[in-house]
């Protein structure tokens, strides 16, 4: 029997492959079954049976599209395709990785380089992808492996006397990171290794060593004693250079790097800690002020290959790229992005809303909603996540009062009087029966947990109704009334849990008082005559809670109708 047909007859193996299909977002069964395919099929060499390879191929395409984060698994991926001589695919799996983290992963960039240290053999093209990793993750405060693989390449692929050596060496002792020590400490071997003063250029320009430091390559005298202190004063300077930097380093060591436990992505069941989070937002604060470009893309990055499950960074970094660079694109594609990844979507697509409407991508807008509204089977309404479905609607009226009528006036009547036309042109039809849902819903939620007046959907009902009240205009007022007051009522289901709650009746009075079609006798009379003659409590108690809220209102707004309302609510 091969070694492939074993696999797939094996019990553990059906176990495994059925754990990643009922479980496709929890890495470690994937881990277990890459484990076991690897174990399986090992020794990885060109004899790797065609089949199995497939098999192992596509558990490594599962687990990165899951977890695309997983630096890790990119790397394993493409040493796989390295150990079977398959070098074309190696290195597309290669660039395909440091495409998706903007090419600003260490620890890929770092793998990519040794192998291509051992399979390319031109020197030209192996220092251009040294410099485009430099440009990327130069900064980064853990770069000393990747400064490590590029002096020692330059030693043994150059001959220039050092000069590319000790240009590479100087720009890496100014950089504030984790093992700067070392640097300095080959800076002044090189140093020492001096014999004559012009070398000195190869350290410092001539103009400075001249302007700055005052040292003479030119000089006539005896040139080996001034040499021995014109090197006592570079390594003057380099002490003082040392000073700084060992400063910067230690400064972003003790506040930020010691304190951060996780550097790489996990699975969204493994919760990271608020700490964790905290410290991640003083350290991108931190880096925003230092104002260097490319080492707060790179920290940004650095934050979401550990925090990519929470929604946090991904608003800040589309915020800074909006704030600081003005550059609405990519902090649109930073949103898009963060949906991908992201747990909580509320936040992200709260401020992909906000900027669609900035960059006046309305279109756009209406297919996220459209998708939005997609992803609940078109109910949003039904959503537990009252932040979205709030959200959807607000930016969804916004939108229906933005674009062309003719498209999305929906079914309304087009024979009825402007202005009601215009009231239900700000509050469409189909929104209106949206929020009627969710306000039946939220009292069934509480008429099923038997509950009063405290729960959450208690509260949001409210935050609905109040957040209508904004939307009021002199022409739809009526609609407003009619259509959710009214019918809230008149519903059976919703009777008794509105009619009973002091705030619907409060809210009921301001939206009759800020009526600006109304003259102030007319909102007198509509209050008492109307919304007051509604009110039935269905006990004592309620009859005093429902009393108390009113008299705040009556005391602000109908002082001179005290009277009445207690004479309606008179035990």
């Amino acid at each position: 029997m091969d070694k492939y047909t074993s696999i797939i007859t094996d019990e553990k193996f059906s176990s495994l492959t059925l754990n990643v299909t009922k479980y496709p977002k929890t890495l470690y069964h994937w881990e277990y079954l890459l484990n076991f395919l690897i174990t399986k099929a090992s020794p990885i060499n060109k004899l790797l049976e065609p089949q199995l390879y497939k098999l192992i191929v596509s558990t490594y395409e599962n687990i990165l599209q899951n977890f695309p984060y997983l630096e890790n698994y990119h790397i394993d991926y493409a040493l796989f395709e390295y150990k079977l001589s398959h070098f074309k695919k190696m290195f597309q799996i290669f660039n395909r990785a440091l495409l998706t983290f903007h090419n600003r992963s260490l620890l890929i960039w770092i793998e990519y380089l040794r192998i291509c240290n051992e399979l390319l053999w031109n020197n030209k093209v192996l220092f251009k992808r040294y410099e485009r990793a430099e440009k990327f993750i130069g900064l980064h405060y853990f770069s000393g492996e990747f400064w490590n693989l590029y002096l020692e390449q330059i030693k043994l692929r150059c001959n220039d006397n050092n000069r590319k050596y000790i240009i590479l060496l100087r720009k890496i002792i100014e950089l504030p990171i984790y093992n700067f020590s070392k640097y300095f400490a080959l800076w002044l071997q090189e140093i020492d290794t001096v014999k004559d003063l012009k070398e000195l250029t190869k350290f410092v320009s001539k103009e400075d060593l001249k302007n700055k430091l005052k040292i003479d390559v030119d000089y006539k005298g005896r040139r080996g004693p001034y040499l021995l202190e014109s090197k006592k004063i570079l390594k003057k300077f380099t002490k003082e250079l040392y000073m700084v930097v060992q400063f910067q380093s230690l400064e972003i060591y003790s506040l930020f790097e010691s304190n951060l436990q996780t550097f790489y992505s996990t699975s969204s069941d493994q919760l990271v800690s608020v700490q964790q989070i905290d410290t991640w937002i003083k350290y991108l604060n931190f880096t925003i002020n230092l104002n260097i470009e490319s080492l707060i893309h790179l920290n940004f990055q650095r934050a979401l290959i550990s925090l990519g499950n929470y929604d946090t960074i991904w608003v800040k970094y589309a915020k800074w790229m909006v704030e600081s660079k003005e550059d609405y694109l990519s902090a649109k594609g930073i949103l898009y992005e963060g949906l991908k990844f992201s747990l909580k979507k509320t936040n992200i697509l709260k401020f992909l809303y906000s900027l669609l409407i900035k960059m006046d991508e309305l279109h756009e807008l209406n297919e996220i909603l459209n998708q939005i509204s997609k992803s609940f089977n078109n109910s949003i309404e039904n959503s537990e996540d009252f932040d979205i479905f709030w959200d959807y609607l607000q930016f969804n009226i916004f939108l229906q009062n933005s674009l062309p009528q003719s498209r999305y006036s929906g079914n309304s009547n087009k024979n009825s009087k402007s202005t009601k036309s215009k009231a239900k042109t700000i509050l469409p039809p189909q929104i209106l029966e949206k929020i009627r849902t969710r306000l039946e819903n939220n009292n069934n939620n509480n008429n099923n947990n038997n509950d009063t007046r405290e729960t959450d959907g208690d509260e949001r009902s409210f935050d609905i109704l109040a957040a209508i009240l904004k939307l009021q205009t002199k022409d739809n007022t009526d609609i407003i009334e009619e259509d959710i007051f009214q019918y809230l009522i008149k519903e059976p289901t919703n009777k008794r849990y509105y009619q009973d709650s002091g705030e619907f009746w409060v809210l009921y009075c301001h939206l009759i008082f800020f009526d600006p079609a109304r003259s102030y006798l007319e909102k007198r009379n509509k209050i008492i005559n109307d919304i007051l003659g509604c009110v039935n409590p269905s006990d004592k108690n309620i009859q005093s809670s429902i009393y108390f809220s009113l008299k705040t209102f009556f005391e602000f707004y109908l002082p001179e109708d005290m009277d009445i309302l207690y004479e309606k609510f008179r035990p």
